[in-house]
């Protein structure tokens, strides 16, 4: 039994589960900002999510190739956008930039046609998504707008991949790995 439980922490009460009947391992949980829903992704390639209050369960996209992930809240907890793979027409996997909006159901492909997006985070505001990508041999880091529109490379020049994008909470900053070293 792989299932979400909530205690709190001052170890009063018991364990209360959140999910039920698990069909596979779950991993990757993220709280929404406004606490009210838990995200996470599975070994069946899926991302979900669950609303603490109703324990309803929403199962938000599925990848056809790998796993689903990384992904990010928006800070008014409408969104989460994330990382999706599918094999393109030469049979390649490719990565994509999702947004899924919460309160109507709805997810939709964001980003530039024909680039290569994952690990997306939103901003502390909100109004912006940092990403890692590929394009034209270009790698490095890239700033969207809260739409997944209008790139700004932040690090075009960069000699090998960048992973693990987080932003400053003022919103100045971005850290980030890259193979051999880290930045901010």
């Amino acid at each position: 039994e792989d299932e979400i439980y909530l205690r709190p922490q001052d170890e009063t009460g018991e364990a209360e589960p959140l999910t039920f009947k698990a069909d596979t391992y779950k991993y990757g949980f993220l709280w929404s900002p406004d606490g009210k829903k838990i995200a996470w992704t599975d070994k069946l390639f899926r991302l979900q999510y669950v609303d603490v209050a109703t324990k309803q369960v929403t199962v938000i996209a599925r990848a056809t190739v790998g796993e689903m992930g990384p992904f990010s809240w928006s800070p008014d907890s409408r969104q989460l956008v994330y990382m999706t793979r599918h094999r393109n027409r030469q049979g390649s996997v490719t990565n994509e930039l999702a947004r899924y909006d919460v309160e109507r159901g709805r997810r939709e492909l964001i980003g530039p046609a024909g680039w290569r997006l994952g690990e997306p985070e939103f901003s502390p505001s909100g109004q912006y998504i940092v990403a890692t990508a590929y394009r034209d041999e270009q790698v490095g880091l890239v700033v969207l707008d809260s739409e997944g529109q209008n790139p700004r490379w932040l690090t075009a020049a960069v000699d090998g991949d960048c992973f693990s994008p987080t932003w400053s909470p003022d919103e100045t900053r971005i850290a980030f790995a890259q193979i051999g070293r880290a930045h901010v």
